[in-house]
Formats: structure tokens, sequence, C-alpha cells
């Protein structure tokens, strides 16, 4: 996917992705765009620990993410 109009982002480089507005996606060399957290995932990447990608899919970009109240064993 075009990373200049995809949701997630992440670097050839690198093996994080990010949403668009993440501050970390900014700086990447090279972007490469997904269009869903499952692409992103299957091509190996994992979430940014700062913006949590996998937590905003099918939300408002604008929303702040829910911290979970268990294990934090979450799945999608």
């Amino acid at each position: 996917m075009d990373a200049r109009i995809a949701p997630l982002v992440g670097g050839k480089q690198s093996r994080v992705y990010h949403t668009r507005d993440c501050p970390y996606a900014t700086s990447l060399e090279s972007p490469v765009g997904y269009a869903s957290v499952l692409d992103a995932e299957r091509a190996g990447r994992i979430a940014c620990e700062f913006c949590y990608p996998h937590l905003y899919e099918g939300q408002a970009r604008s929303a702040t993410p829910k911290k979970s109240s268990g294990s934090g064993a979450e799945k999608d």
C-alpha cells in the first residue's frame, strides 16, 4: 500500500509499525504502508509501544488508547 495514504506505516529496515500521526513515524526512512494491523503483523512487524497502533484499528486516531486492567495480554 502507498505509504503516503496508508493508516499504518513502518520503515523498510524497521520491525516496528506506527499510526500515521505517531511522532516516530515522521522520521522513518523509506516508509512502507499497511492497510491494517493484520497486514503489518503478517509482514513480521510489531506494534509501536508509544502510539499503540493495534488499539486504534477501526477507531478515530485522536482517541486515547485504553489501558488494560488485567494481565496485559490482550488479543485482537
